[in-house]
This record gives C-alpha cells, sequence and structure tokens, in this order.
C-alpha cells in the first residue's frame, strides 16, 4: 500500500535513516537532522512522509525561512532510490508547494548538491522554480551548492498590466537590469562579476496566431538593433517553440506555471469541461492522500496525458481543464492546465507519451474519429476540488451544459464555477 501522510511519533527511526543517505553531499546532516527531529515534534516544521507497505520511502521537509518574507524552505526533499520507479514524487512536492501556497507565502526556495544537478535542476523547472545562484563552499571544500526559488504571484492579470508585471517578475525581481522600455519591448541585462553580462531583447507577444517566421524575422531586427546577443519572446497566449536557437519562447503556460497561483486572463475560451471515468480521474486527479494499492501506481507521472474524440475545435495551451467525473458522481471535480495538445494515429500518440498516459493502446483507439485520429491533452498543474460543482450548479452557470460532451467555457464561467469549488485562488 502507498500513503502519503503527515511526520507522527515513531517514525523518528525511519526517517533519520532515509535522511542520513545524503550525508555523502552534507558532512554535518546528522547534527542538522537532531535538531529538526525536535522541530518536527513541536510542530515547528512540516513533514510529510510517503509510506510503502510499512516503509517510509520518501519524505519532505519544509518550515518557514526566519531571514525572508513570506518566505518557506524546502529543506530536504527525498525519496529512496528503489522506490523512484513508481514516480511518486510529483505529488509528494505538488503537496508541499500547494501546503505553503494556501497559506498566502510569496517565496518558496530550495537548494542542493551540485551532483544533484542534472537530475533536479529541470524536475524543479517543471513546477515553477528558477535558477537564482550557485554558492560555492556552502557546506563542502570545492564544491557547489545550487539555489533555486518559485514565487507565488497572488493576482489576475490582462493585457493592460502585462509588460509592467513580466519586467517586474520575471526579471527585476530575479537580479536584471530592465532599461529600453517601450511598447511591447524592453531590454534585460544580469551582471556578473567577472565581466558585464550580454544583453537580451523581451518581445511581448500579444497576436493569438501569428505566423511564426514572421516573428522570428522580427526579433532578429530587434535583437540587431538594440545590439542584444540573445531574444526572448514572452506571449500572453500558447505559443510552441520557435526552433531558434538564439530565441526563447515563454508563454502563458510557463508564466502561469512559475507564478502560480497567477492567473492570466484569457479571451473567449478560458477552458473547457470534458468527460473522464471516475477510473481515470482518480489517476489523473490523485491527490498524494488517498491509501492505494501499489499496482495502481504505476501510471504515477509528473505530465499526465488524457485521451478522448477529437471534438473541441478552440483548445489550446494554457487552457483550463475542467473534469467532469460522469456517473455516479456527475460532478466537476478538479482541474487542470493543458500544457500542450496532439491530434495524431493512435499508435503514434502512445509511442510518444509511453507510460504517461492512463489509458492502454486498445482503449486509446476507442477514442478516434472517422479519420482514425485521437486527441491527446498533456495535463500540467491539477487540483482536485475540495467541493464538487454538480450538474445542476454548472447548469445554473451554464445552461443547456451536455455532460455527454465538451463544453467550452469562459473567463466568467471558470471563475464561478471555481467559487462553488471553494477554490482557494479567485482574483
Amino acid at each position: 500500500m502507498l500513503q502519503f501522510r503527515d511526520f507522527k511519533e515513531g517514525d523518528e527511526t525511519q526517517l533519520v535513516s532515509l535522511v542520513m543517505e545524503l550525508k555523502k553531499f552534507y558532512p554535518s546532516i546528522e547534527r542538522w537532522l537532531t535538531k529538526e527531529i525536535t522541530k518536527l515534534k513541536n510542530k515547528e516544521d512540516e513533514c510529510i512522509v510517503v509510506e510503502v507497505d510499512g516503509e517510509i520511502a520518501g519524505c519532505a521537509i519544509s518550515g518557514i525561512e526566519s531571514n525572508g518574507v513570506y518566505t518557506a524552505k524546502l529543506k530536504t526533499f527525498y525519496i529512496k532510490e528503489k522506490y523512484r520507479r513508481l514516480s511518486f514524487g510529483p505529488y509528494l512536492l505538488n503537496r508541499v508547494l500547494d501546503y505553503w501556497t494556501e497559506k498566502g507565502y510569496k517565496r518558496i526556495f530550495v537548494t542542493f548538491a551540485e551532483e544533484e544537478v542534472d537530475e533536479l535542476l529541470n524536475y524543479f523547472r517543471e513546477y515553477g522554480f528558477l535558477l537564482d545562484g550557485v554558492f560555492p563552499f556552502n557546506y563542502r571544500q570545492d564544491k557547489a551548492e545550487y539555489y533555486m526559488s518559485k514565487m507565488n504571484v497572488y493576482l489576475s492579470i490582462d493585457k493592460n498590466n502585462f509588460q509592467s508585471f513580466v519586467a517586474d517578475y520575471l526579471f527585476r525581481l530575479r537580479g536584471y537590469n530592465v532599461s529600453s522600455i517601450k511598447s511591447r519591448q524592453f531590454v534585460v541585462q544580469k551582471h556578473v562579476y567577472t565581466k558585464e553580462a550580454y544583453k537580451t531583447l523581451v518581445y511581448l507577444n500579444f497576436e493569438e496566431n501569428i505566423d511564426k517566421n514572421t516573428l522570428i524575422k522580427k526579433l532578429r531586427e530587434l535583437i540587431r538593433d538594440n545590439n542584444c546577443s540573445t531574444g526572448i519572446i514572452v506571449s500572453y497566449h500558447y505559443l510552441s517553440s520557435l526552433n531558434e536557437n538564439s530565441i526563447k519562447v515563454i508563454d502563458n503556460y510557463d508564466l502561469e506555471t512559475m507564478f502560480f497561483p497567477l492567473n492570466i486572463q484569457k479571451d473567449e475560451h478560458a477552458g473547457f469541461i470534458s468527460p473522464i471515468q471516475k477510473l481515470y480521474a482518480d489517476r489523473i486527479l490523485y491527490a498524494g492522500t488517498q491509501t492505494q494499492l501499489l499496482s495502481d501506481k504505476i501510471s504515477i507521472r509528473k505530465e499526465k496525458v488524457f485521451y478522448k474524440f477529437p471534438n473541441i475545435p478552440n483548445i489550446k495551451g494554457g487552457q483550463t481543464f475542467l473534469f467532469y467525473e460522469s456517473e455516479p458522481t456527475s460532478a466537476i471535480i478538479g482541474e487542470g492546465k493543458v500544457k500542450e495538445f496532439v491530434i495524431d494515429k493512435p499508435e503514434k500518440i502512445f509511442e510518444r507519451f509511453n507510460a504517461k498516459g492512463v489509458l492502454s493502446l486498445e482503449e486509446i483507439k476507442g477514442y478516434a474519429d472517422k479519420k482514425g485520429s485521437v486527441l491527446a491533452i498533456s495535463i500540467g498543474k491539477f487540483v482536485r476540488y475540495k467541493n464538487k460543482v454538480s450538474l445542476d450548479k454548472i447548469r445554473e452557470i451554464k445552461k443547456g451544459f451536455n455532460p455527454q460532451g465538451s463544453s467550452m467555457v469562459t473567463e466568467e464561467e471558470l471563475k464561478e464555477i471555481r467559487k462553488k469549488a471553494k477554490y482557494p485562488y479567485i482574483f
């Protein structure tokens, strides 16, 4: 059995044994751990453990950072190696982040040893963490410690304040100098100790269906005219990669991940309601609180994929997927962010996403249209609602809603559904 739970009396021996596996990176960890166990017993810090068949297989220890304003530190995040194939780490991390976010904390940070960079740098980026710095000799001679943090922004923004938000939160508060500010563009530069850093042109895109070649050409001209080395497109709407080494893309999905619970107001289509069977809903929206059989946990991955009949014509990345659990529940039970979507043949989709989806290949084929194509939706951040939104309540908001099919929702309709669901972040 697999269970996520809080630390309790009697866990000390197993927890110490688990965390001591990090001694190779932190020679003084034993002394720190003795003090930390006392803090956990006194409820001064928080600790979530992952228990597998009576054994503590992983833990997340976090607490308030005394030197920061509304800042929490993820002090230890570790899973025993033999259990990593089950991939329950994302559920553990999400639970920790949600705990501090619901309390209103504005920054959460984590540090790790340089030997862990290949494994952890991109892992934490998936959850909105950005690299703040590298500190040599922090715990060991000739070794460095990496520092990453995530900012929580409790705002809803629109096109009018998008540029100021990007300039402040994405760059200035991360140590960049922001200059040459014009409509839709500015230049950023981060100084380093050895020499003056290169300049980057930041361009804001507000076009929803812009031609990529036109966009690339414009960026190249702006980079040259402003004497910059590279460029970044920050898009208000979903925008896929441009396959240009010198131009990076950050879109609305990326921003809402980095700064969750930030809400970027959408235009006509903020999201959609789509039916899902209870079996698959329990897997996709697993909250890390239910006790479940290990056989069910093979489906747990950091990236969920949902397959369905390709009947959502206005689907876009960054939209909110509202999960309507079919009978006997007959209610919206939670939501997820659309990271990307693909319409293709079942075999190609299954090969691309491999074990990240919740269906077998034969089950996927059952969702093919007359052309033999299936819609696959990759889901990022997901939230299981505290209150289910029943069919009757949905129809109060969206007249004539048909639970058998998919239905688009506006920004205002999404807001009303979240209110009924007791979603904690409504701005």
